[in-house]
């Protein structure tokens, strides 16, 4: 985390994204900020995307 920058939460909900998703999350870490946590709220019945997260 970068020492006195403000922290905050991106929050991505999803339902059957998990297409997207990888995308999403690779655009959001290529950024320079870094000082934010990433919170998936999955709705959808796909067993795959818990794993996802994992990649990154």
């Amino acid at each position: 985390m970068q020492e006195g920058s403000p922290f905050f939460s991106i929050i991505i909900p999803t339902y059957n994204a998990s297409s997207t998703l990888a995308t999403a999350i690779d655009s959001i870490l290529s950024q320079t900020f870094t000082s934010f946590e990433i919170i998936i709220m999955d709705a959808s019945p796909a067993i795959l995307l818990y794993r996802l997260p994992s990649l990154f």
